[in-house]
């Protein structure tokens, strides 16, 4: 269960590797985006840098809850 705080520390174990796949799958589509030239290089890397920032607060979050 997914508390809605938006909080990637509060995502229990269960939905853990269903939110990184969906947020990888996020990154795959911009990097398609990007190949198809519908946005530029720079939107490319700043949407992947956030996408990148939650999947290490997501991981920093099982750790620290220690799953």
């Amino acid at each position: 269960v997914r508390q809605v705080t938006g909080r990637a520390d509060y995502v229990c174990p269960p939905d853990i590797s269903r939110e990184k796949g969906k947020l990888e799958e996020m990154v795959k589509i911009a990097r398609g985006k990007y190949m198809r030239n519908e946005i530029d290089e720079k939107t490319f890397r700043d949407v992947v840098d956030r996408i990148e920032m939650d999947i290490i607060r997501l991981e920093a979050g099982v750790k620290r809850k220690g799953y």
